[in-house]
C-alpha cells in the first residue's frame, strides 16, 4: 500500500508540474525523489509490479526533461520487471515508451520493435482495457489509439525514405496492417463482442475480389494527413498532403454543418477543398489503373461524412466511382 501511495504521489507531483509550469523543475524533483522512494519500497518487499510503475514513471519524467538515455536505461529496467511477473497492463506501456524514446535516439529499426511489441500486448489485452481506459476517464482512442498511430506514423516515414522498393512495400504493408488492427480493436471495444475475431475470417477485402478495386486508408496525423492505398497484389502506394489533424477536422466539421442545410449549396466549396486534400493526390493513379471502386477505411472526423460527397469541382465522386464507406 505504502508502495502505491507513493507512485501516485509522485504521478500527482508529476501532473502538477504540468499545471503550474513556473514551478515545473520543483515538482518534476519532487515527483522523481518520490518515485524513487517507492522503488526502494517495492524491492524492500519484493514486489516487481510495483517497481515497474516507479521505474518506468521515473523513465516518463526523464523524457520529459529529454534525457533519452537515462529515460531508456529506466524504461528497461521498468519492462524487465514487468516481465518477472508477467504485467501485461505496465509491460505494454513501457514497450510504447522505449518506442518513443528509441525513436528519439535516432535509432528507428529498434523503435518500430518496441512499438510492435506494444501492439502486441494490446491485442492481448482486449477483455482487460475496456476496464482499464474507463477508469481513467478516457476514450478506447485517447487511451489506446496514440500506440497505433505512433507506429503508423514511423513505418509510413521510413517508406518514404526508403531507396529500396521491396522494403518500401513491406512498410507501407506493417503500416496498412497495424491501421486494421485498430479498427478491428475499435470495433471489439464498441460491440463488446469477439463477432469482429469471428467474421475476419470469413471476409475478403475488396481488392482480393475485384482488380479494379482500391481500399484507400486515410490516417490523420498531428502534422500531415497520409493517404495508404492498397491494390492488392498489385502493391500500396502512399501519398502525403501537408494538412495536419486539427485544420482537417475543422475543414470535415464545417463540411458536416452545411451539408446538413438542405436550402443552401455552401457545402460545395468546403467539399472540393476536401476532395483536393483526399482524392485528388492519387487521382491519376485510378485512372492509370482503371479502378472502378473505392472502399474506403476512416477514421476521426472522417467518419462523419458520406465521402460521395466530396466533389472536383464538376461531379460528386459517386458519379465517377463506386464507394464503399466503412
Amino acid at each position: 500500500d505504502k508502495a502505491y501511495l507513493l507512485i501516485n504521489l509522485g504521478r500527482t507531483h508529476g501532473r502538477l508540474g504540468i499545471l503550474d509550469s513556473a514551478n515545473l523543475a520543483t515538482h518534476r524533483l519532487r515527483s522523481f525523489e518520490i518515485l524513487q522512494e517507492a522503488d526502494a519500497v517495492a524491492d524492500e518487499i519484493g514486489d516487481p509490479r510495483a517497481s515497474s510503475f516507479a521505474l518506468g514513471y521515473m523513465g516518463a519524467l526523464y523524457e520529459g526533461e529529454r534525457r533519452l538515455g537515462d529515460a531508456l536505461e529506466l524504461t528497461r529496467r521498468a519492462i524487465f520487471q514487468a516481465q518477472q511477473v508477467a504485467f501485461p497492463e505496465s509491460l505494454y506501456l513501457w514497450h510504447w515508451q522505449a518506442g518513443r524514446l528509441l525513436e528519439g535516439l535516432g535509432r528507428r529499426e529498434e523503435a518500430i520493435a518496441s512499438y510492435g511489441q506494444a501492439v502486441e500486448i494490446l491485442e492481448g489485452l482486449r477483455y482487460q482495457l475496456p476496464v482499464a481506459y474507463q477508469a481513467s476517464g478516457k476514450s478506447f482512442e485517447e487511451a489506446v489509439g496514440p500506440v497505433y498511430f505512433e507506429l503508423v506514423d514511423l513505418l509510413l516515414r521510413l517508406a518514404a525514405e526508403s531507396d529500396e522498393p521491396v522494403r518500401a512495400q513491406k512498410l507501407l504493408v506493417q503500416a496498412r496492417d497495424t491501421v486494421e488492427l485498430l479498427k478491428k480493436a475499435e470495433l471489439r471495444d464498441y460491440f463488446r463482442d469477439e463477432c469482429v475475431d469471428a467474421l475476419e475470417a470469413t471476409i475478403r477485402s475488396a481488392e482480393e475480389v475485384s482488380s479494379r478495386a482500391a481500399v484507400v486508408y486515410p490516417i490523420l496525423l498531428p502534422d500531415r494527413t497520409e493517404l495508404l492505398l492498397s491494390f492488392g497484389e498489385a502493391g500500396m502506394k502512399r501519398y502525403s498532403v501537408p494538412v495536419g489533424l486539427e485544420e482537417m477536422t475543422a475543414e470535415i466539421q464545417r463540411f458536416r454543418a452545411l451539408l446538413e442545410k438542405r436550402t443552401t449549396y455552401q457545402y460545395r466549396r468546403h467539399g472540393q477543398k476536401l476532395y483536393d486534400w483526399l482524392i485528388r493526390p492519387f487521382e491519376a493513379e485510378l485512372v492509370r489503373r482503371n479502378i472502378e471502386t473505392l472502399v474506403f477505411v476512416p477514421g476521426g472526423a472522417l467518419r462523419t461524412i458520406p465521402m460521395s460527397a466530396l466533389q472536383d469541382g464538376n461531379r460528386f465522386l459517386v458519379e465517377k466511382l463506386s464507394l464503399i464507406h466503412i
